[in-house]
């Protein structure tokens, strides 16, 4: 079905044509309405990942500061005897470590002067990379909504339905 344009000069417009520009309209402003919120839900889930990495990481530093204080109040002799050809000291028997954990004689020193820091390498919080990630994803998930209508689009073109969500040209 078609409207006359001769009334008022236009070009002649078929009544679908209007109604695909605003199924168009429509789902793109869903999709951009999304992106941030995807966006948002990244940047939380990179925020609970890095959260757990420092975690985790800095458990295994009290677990490393622990062990090198229980060999630092060891006696010296004790220790000596279990040195390898490195000069290296296994703590494994000796400490709660259940695992191989070497300690050198400097270490040790440097243990009992309070000189030696025991940090983490992560943080509790990264806000560039959750910035760059949230960034990253609402981008995404736009672009993947102009795909998606650019496929509709396509759809359209090849079959010559309108997106009116009917079967039946018109």
């Amino acid at each position: 079905m078609a409207c006359s344009g001769d009334v008022l000069g236009l070009p002649e417009v078929r009544r679908g044509d209007w109604v695909a520009r605003g199924f168009y309209r429509l789902w793109l402003g869903r999709g951009l309405r999304l992106a941030p919120i995807v966006g948002v839900i990244a940047a939380g889930w990179h925020s609970w990942i890095v959260l757990q990495q420092w975690q985790a990481d800095r458990q295994a530093q009290y677990v490393e500061q622990f062990n090198y204080e229980c060999a630092a109040r060891l006696p010296v002799a004790d220790l000596r005897a279990r040195m390898n050809e490195f000069g290296n000291i296994n703590i494994k028997d000796l400490c709660l470590t259940g695992r191989d954990f070497f300690v050198s004689e400097p270490e040790l020193e440097r243990v009992r002067a309070g000189t030696m820091k025991f940090e983490t390498t992560y943080h509790p919080f990264d806000v560039q990379g959750a910035l760059i990630i949230g960034g990253f994803w609402a981008v995404l998930t736009a672009l993947a909504a102009l795909a998606l209508l650019g496929v509709t689009f396509l759809g359209q073109w090849v079959w010559g339905f309108p997106a009116t969500g009917r079967d039946d040209p018109e």
